[in-house]
């Protein structure tokens, strides 16, 4: 609690804190830098060849310096899954976990 010298009361901060569960989380967008095109999947439906290039102009999108990263997110994936699974309920695990999440941006006004 602050004390505000110019009103000479108590002031409250309030912040506000987003939390999104594992089990939230059903989908992955992936939006193409050039076109804009997005495509949208499940966790389930990530495959080896799916983000080699764009849907619709074609670009390369997980080469980074002639070698494809493409396996990096779909372990990533995989790892995400399994982490899903482990703390769902009932979890033998004696924590729980969720990730925290930015504010969304306030329109200028």
């Amino acid at each position: 609690m602050k004390y505000s010298v110019r009103t000479g009361a108590n002031e409250m901060t309030v912040q506000t804190r987003r939390f999104i569960d594992l089990a939230d989380i059903i989908g992955l967008r992936f939006e193409c830098k050039r076109c804009r095109a997005s495509l949208e999947l499940t966790l389930e439906r990530l495959e080896q060849g799916t983000l080699h290039k764009c849907p619709s102009c074609h670009r390369d999108w997980a080469l980074l310096n002639d070698v494809s990263r493409e396996g990096s997110f779909i372990q990533f994936v995989r790892c995400f899954n399994e982490l899903a699974k482990l703390l769902g309920e009932p979890s033998p695990l004696g924590f729980s976990l969720t990730l925290e999440i930015k504010e969304p941006a306030t329109p200028a006004q």
